[in-house]
């Protein structure tokens, strides 16, 4: 004679799989949010650093000056101990920086934007800010771009600390609901 389950089991294994599903979703959703704005929040520090940088340059007798100031390096610091890299450039001349650092796409909206993007330097992954001003030196406007990049181990080790957090909720929620 053949058994069926009873009504309490098909009902407990169809509300534990519900939880299980419900679990992975909550986990995968707030995985998610914690990368996003992690890197939101990477992308805003960079993009002030960037700017902060652009805001002391000044023209000297006829050529583009700029002081690097600490602030626009400290505030990268403050988050991780990520490595930080940059170069500003008056058209395609070095002022400061790392000459090998990948020179940013041309920004779409022209100049005084800031652009992002992520690039491989060094064998690793950068996040990139750029921002291009225009600095009248001499008689003629000079397009100077300043680039500032970070490393991204920090942003992920964040994220994956709010997504390990994340998982032992889920599967918490998951005990409780079954």
């Amino acid at each position: 004679m053949m058994r069926t389950a009873s009504i309490w089991q098909r009902l407990t294994l169809l509300l534990a799989g519900v939880a299980a599903l419900l679990s992975l979703l909550s986990w995968s959703m707030v995985s998610a949010l914690a990368r996003e704005a992690a890197e939101r929040t990477q992308d805003n520090v960079l993009a002030a650093s960037a700017t902060i940088i652009a805001e002391t340059l000044r023209s000297e007798q006829g050529e583009v000056r700029l002081e690097l100031p600490y602030a626009a390096f400290s505030m990268l610091g403050a988050i991780s101990e990520d490595r930080v890299f940059y170069r500003v450039t008056a058209e395609d001349r070095l002022l400061t920086g790392y000459a090998d650092l990948p020179a940013p796409r041309p920004p779409a909206s022209g100049t005084g934007r800031v652009s992002f993007e992520t690039a491989d330097y060094r064998g690793e992954a950068v996040r990139m800010a750029s921002i291009t001003r225009q600095i009248l030196a001499g008689s003629a406007p000079v397009a100077v771009t300043v680039t500032v990049a970070q490393t991204r181990a920090g942003v992920s080790a964040i994220a994956s600390a709010l997504s390990r957090t994340a998982a032992m909720l889920s599967v918490a929620f998951f005990v409780v609901a079954v």
